[in-house]
C-alpha cells in the first residue's frame, strides 16, 4: 500500500470540527496546533493506553480498532475531516478507546494533549461540540454494527468504500486488493 500523503488542501477549516467553532476558539487551538503528515499503517493511538495528542484528520483518515481476549483487531468506525481523534480521551481523562490507526494516509492538525485542555478547558461550546461529534461516533458504530450484522460481505464493503470515500475527501486513495481482502478480518459478520 502507498504510503505518500495525497495531494489535497491542508486548510485546517477543511476539518468540519474545526470549521464550526468560533473564531476565537479556532484561533486558540491553531496557536497550539501543528499540521503534520501522517503515513499509512501509523499507530497513534493504543487501545486503553494514554492519549498524548488530539487529531484533526483534514485529509487523512482513521480507523478505530478494538481486540480483546488475544482475539484480531476490529474496525469499530472510522474518522476523517468530519471530527476529530482522542478529544473525549483527553477530555476525560481516559485512555484510548481504541487503536487509532492511519488508514488513508495525509495530513492533520495535531495538538498536544496538555495544550489541548488547556485552550478547552473553560471553553463550553468547544466542549459541546466535542460531545455532538463523540454523539456521531457512537451512532456510526451502532449502524455499523447492525450493518454488519445485516448485510453481505458485498453489502460491507460497499458501505466502507462509501464512508472512506466521505471521510477521505478525495475521489480516489491508496487501496488495493490485499488491502480489500485483509478488511475482511476487520469487518467481520457478527
Amino acid at each position: 500500500m502507498p504510503t505518500q500523503t495525497p495531494q489535497a488542501s491542508t486548510d485546517p477549516k477543511t476539518n468540519h470540527f474545526l470549521a464550526r467553532l468560533e473564531q476565537q476558539d479556532y484561533d486558540a487551538l491553531m496557536l497550539v496546533g501543528k499540521i503534520v503528515p501522517l503515513k499509512f499503517g501509523k499507530r497513534m493511538q493504543l487501545q486503553d493506553a494514554h492519549v498524548s495528542a488530539v487529531y484533526f484528520p483534514l485529509t487523512c483518515m482513521f480507523s478505530i480498532l478494538v481486540t480483546g481476549d488475544n482475539k484480531p483487531l476490529k474496525e469499530l468506525a472510522t474518522v476523517g475531516k468530519e471530527s476529530i481523534v482522542g478529544a473525549m480521551e483527553v477530555l476525560q481523562a481516559e485512555g484510548a478507546m481504541g487503536l487509532s490507526l492511519v488508514q488513508i494516509p495525509g495530513t492533520a492538525l495535531r495538538n498536544e494533549a496538555a495544550a489541548f485542555l488547556k485552550v478547552i478547558g473553560d471553553r463550553a461550546p468547544v466542549q459541546r461540540l466535542i460531545y455532538q461529534h463523540m454523539y456521531a461516533l457512537l451512532r456510526q458504530v451502532l449502524y455499523g454494527a447492525a450493518c454488519n450484522r445485516a448485510h453481505s460481505m458485498e453489502e460491507r464493503c460497499a458501505r466502507w468504500l462509501l464512508m472512506t470515500h466521505d471521510r477521505a475527501g478525495q475521489d480516489s486513495f491508496p487501496l488495493t486488493q490485499e488491502f480489500l481482502s485483509r478488511m475482511r478480518r476487520f469487518v467481520p459478520k457478527l
